[in-house]
């Protein structure tokens, strides 16, 4: 184990080489280092070496980089990823925040009031970020505050953050923090949350106008004792020039309570920023919390205490308040107006595994149900079932956190030989409070009169009226049978785990069992062509497209009104490139259902599929429209966008699907995509490596690997590529990029034909289901030009090119091919035309073959165009 003494300086350490020593915490050793493959200065956070068999320590650093890395704020520092050097002491890469301390800024003595509220006002804007992600900090304090040049604070050293469920299901007796920093309930080892965060920003605003801490007294027990039991200091005592108003506002961060304090990191910021406006009135009251039994707020001048009955506080709140948190204090808490559902996973109260699929069953048809009312109810929307099952969220908080949900339905099913007993728990997510609960039961063989009466008592609980339209509507396909329903439930609940192959094949077989019990079972016949169509993604095998296809087209002979079901058919018809089939699918099912989610992105995708660019714009705008908090769209539109090369307006779709969804691994991957092609590269490493630390997917480790290559590290890039085939070995994309860098490796040049030939194979099952995609068509044209097959060649990038013309890759992948094939003249005049239509400069400019093109003077005057251009606009900005 290696020692963390200055003969540290100048090792290297993976492809970091060990510049200087930063300084060291209670957990850790800090150096600054060289990135030698990105070519950045970052900073590298040991374990200490005699904390590396403390397990507690090592997974509290572990916890430090996973909590931290998955935060994007300018007042947090950025964690790219976490690792281990060849002697197994892990470290933190993260990035270098150059200059100073908060602690080091101290030592030139207090700061006036206006710097120190700007300094703090940025530490809460991150701790707030923070705290929306179910992170607490636990250790602030000045040594933990970064400052840039421009004074800048970061947040740093997240050594100590627990997500927020553990916080709340666990006790930690240990004493961790510096203790003037510390709340006086992480002292007495009491449940803790995210305001101790909060009584730490007054115990640093405190020490920022005073040079001195809250409680400073000469020894460690005796500072304990006194953030328990004794005030503070006065901090006008120490600093008559403090306004009242920030030494009030302090006071209130420093409550021996925690409902005392300020309740969010916002809420204080927005204090902040009162006192430092010069027009702030002097009888700011900050004294205490809204839960400690009364209203305060900021006392505008002329304001009065008023006294009155109940009757008259109720006819004033009505007018000037949201009477919602008063009506909580009797007793009744109402149901949000906005109304962003979600459902959470049911529990199976018996445990048993065949009755885990029943439970899933219903939670899937429930939340298709309800996402059926969405049209007759403009406040509400129901997150996709799907969505939840892919995110692995589980509770109310992380609902919020992950989808911003102001409501969750929760329960749990007892599933019985004499009863079947539902419980439901309708959840207000923001404030984690239940706000009406109810228990249905009913003998197994009335098991379809439950569904019915599930979603009445949901829409009951929710204070929506279903109308006798909307009723028909849910009842649509169903069957009376109980047997063919109960068969019905269990294939929904295997396919909602489609990609395990087995709960696949029982979903195909308990669909077909419901069938033969009632032939005529729609929604049965549904989910068995959507079965299908699953097995055909996962097998690529074109006999499953053709039965999803005769499925669906036989759901829907039997029923006309399912949305759903022509939404699936549309998907269907645009994976097998039958476009104009799909178009009125979709069309179709929004005449049924004008809001259906799924049937707007198809429609759009078909728009894109056939190369009408402007109409599946349009067709994205339409639909945020009219689901303005709907990620899917953001994140589609900005896939358009980013196919014609308008890269800034991806990246504003993207950072919207993070802003709506914080936790999407693919936004976060498309980003790092983006500015892979923007040559920016420290943030593509941080949005991949965010990516991969929300879900390890194969599509980031592609992106990642994209980057070496174009950075000329085609060893580094071929490794990543390898990373991604272990996660997914089916993708055509990655065969063929792994032998692209094979093709650059003098010792691994021998295995690019292989390679070549495995990408080509299954790109070719591709196009037997779909062979208009031009996509696939283009790129499969590249690979023959690459193990020099000509004439394939030619005639797949001729035909991808006839069916879309506009899309930039294609047009791409048209210059390499053209080059390779020996026809410069052509493979320029696709580069030019690039160049002129916004395309990625990084990308023409980081590809081999495309070398001898962008030298020739007529590509060198048009990049010289295109950059007098890109001048001239952000001048005129």
């Amino acid at each position: 184990m290696h020692s963390f003494e200055t003969h540290m300086i100048g090792k290297d350490i993976s492809h970091y080489r060990i510049l200087e020593k930063l300084g060291g915490g209670g957990m850790g050793v800090a150096y600054k280092a060289e990135d030698r493959r990105l070519q950045r200065t970052v900073v590298l956070k040991f374990l200490k070496p005699d904390l590396i068999r403390d397990e507690e320590a090592k997974s509290r650093f572990i916890t430090e980089a996973r909590a931290a890395s998955a935060l994007d704020h300018p007042n947090i520092c950025t964690i790219y990823h976490i690792d281990e050097d060849d002697e197994g002491s892990l470290f933190i890469c993260m990035a270098f925040c150059e200059h100073q301390t908060l602690r080091e800024k101290l030592a030139a003595g207090p700061l006036d009031s206006d710097e120190a509220l700007d300094l703090m006002i940025g530490v809460a804007r991150g701790l707030a970020a923070a705290h929306a992600d179910g992170i607490t900090h636990r250790d602030l304090k000045p040594d933990n505050i970064g400052l840039s040049r421009d004074d800048t604070p970061r947040l740093l050293d997240f050594g100590l953050a627990k997500l927020a469920d553990a916080i709340h299901q666990t006790r930690d007796d240990s004493i961790k923090g510096t203790f003037a920093y510390m709340a006086p309930e992480q002292i007495g080892g009491e449940p803790i949350d995210h305001r101790i965060d909060i009584w730490a920003m007054g115990a640093m605003l405190y020490e920022l106008l005073t040079g001195q801490r809250p409680f400073a007294q000469d020894y460690g027990a005796a500072v304990l004792y006194a953030v328990v039991h004794e005030p503070h200091t006065p901090v006008r005592d120490l600093n008559p020039e403090v306004p009242e108003t920030v030494a009030a506002l302090i006071d209130r961060c420093l409550a021996k309570k925690a409902d005392d304090r300020f309740q969010t990191a916002d809420e204080l910021r927005e204090a902040l920023e009162t006192c430092r406006r010069p027009e702030a009135p002097l009888s700011i009251d900050l004294s205490s919390g809204p839960t400690t039994g009364s209203l305060r707020r900021l006392a505008l001048p002329g304001t009065r205490a008023l006294m009155v009955g109940v009757a008259g506080i109720a006819a004033v709140l009505l007018l000037a308040f949201n009477i919602n948190p008063i009506l909580g204090k009797l007793g009744w808490h109402p149901v949000p107006e906005e109304k962003h559902l979600l459902v959470l996973p049911f529990s199976n109260i018996t445990g048993n595994a065949a009755d885990a699929a029943f439970c899933n069953g219903l939670v899937e048809v429930l939340a298709s149900q309800l996402t059926m009312l969405e049209q007759f109810q403009g406040q509400l929307m129901v997150i996709p079932a799907s969505e939840v099952r892919g995110s692995g969220v589980s509770s109310a908080a992380e609902a919020r956190q992950h989808f911003g949900a102001t409501l969750v339905i929760g329960g749990s099913v007892q599933r019985g030989s004499e009863a079947i007993i539902l419980t439901l728990n309708l959840i207000d997510a923001r404030q984690l409070r239940n706000l009406t609960s109810a228990v249905l039961q009913t003998p197994p063989g009335n098991l379809v009169k439950l569904q019915e009466e599930v979603v009445t008592r949901v829409a009951d609980m929710l204070r929506l009226r279903i109308q006798p339209r909307t009723r028909q509507l849910l009842t649509a396909g169903t069957t009376v049978s109980t047997p063919a329903y109960e068969d019905y439930l269990q294939g929904r609940g295997f396919l909602a785990d489609y990609i395990d192959a087995d709960k696949l094949d029982r979903a195909i077989e308990l669909f077909r069992n419901a069938l033969e019990q009632d032939p005529g079972y729609a929604l049965a016949m549904a989910g068995l062509g959507e079965a299908y169509w699953r097995k055909y993604e996962t097998t690529k095998d074109d006999q499953w497209a053709q039965a999803a296809l005769d499925a669906c087209e036989n759901a829907t002979a039997i029923s006309e009104r399912l949305a759903p079901v022509h939404a699936t058919l549309g998907i269907i018809y645009r994976g097998t490139g039958q476009y104009d089939r799909a178009e009125t699918a979709f069309r179709t099912a929004l005449e049924i259902d004008p809001v259906n989610a799924e049937a707007w992105r198809g429609l759009a995708g078909t728009f894109t599929d056939r190369g009408d660019l402007d109409a599946a714009e349009a067709t994205y705008r339409r639909a945020i429209e009219l689901k303005p908090n709907y990620w899917a769209m953001y994140y589609d539109l900005g896939r358009l966008f980013y196919r014609q090369g308008k890269y800034s307006d991806a990246e504003a779709q993207y950072r919207q699907v993070i802003r709506l969804y914080p936790q999407n691994y693919r936004a976060f991957r498309n980003l790092g995509a983006l500015f892979v092609l923007t040559d920016r590269t420290d943030e593509a490493v941080t949005m991949l490596e965010r990516s991969l630390a929300i879900n390890a997917n194969y599509g980031a480790y592609s992106n990642l690997a994209t980057l070496y290559y174009m950075k000329g590290l085609y060893g580094d890039a071929a490794a990543t590529y390898e990373k991604a085939l272990e996660i997914n070995d089916r993708y055509y994309l990655l065969w063929g990029n792994l032998a692209y860098c094979y093709q650059l490796l003098p010792e691994r040049r021998d295995e690019a034909p292989a390679a070549f030939r495995r990408a080509i194979a299954l790109a070719e099952q591709q196009l037997q289901v779909n062979p208009r995609d031009g996509k696939v068509l283009s790129t499969l044209a590249n690979y023959h030009a690459s193990i020099d097959e000509n004439d394939q060649s030619r005639a797949l990038i001729t035909r991808a090119l006839e069916l879309n013309p506009d899309d930039l890759d294609i047009r791409f992948k048209s210059a390499e091919i053209f080059q390779m094939l020996g026809e410069p003249e052509r493979a320029r005049e696709f580069v030019i035309d690039l160049i002129e239509r916004g395309y990625s400069i990084e990308k023409l400019e980081t590809t081999p073959v495309l070398d001898s093109l962008m030298t020739t003077p007529p590509v060198r005057e048009a990049l010289q165009k295109r950059q007098s251009m890109e001048s001239s606009g952000r001048d005129s900005q």
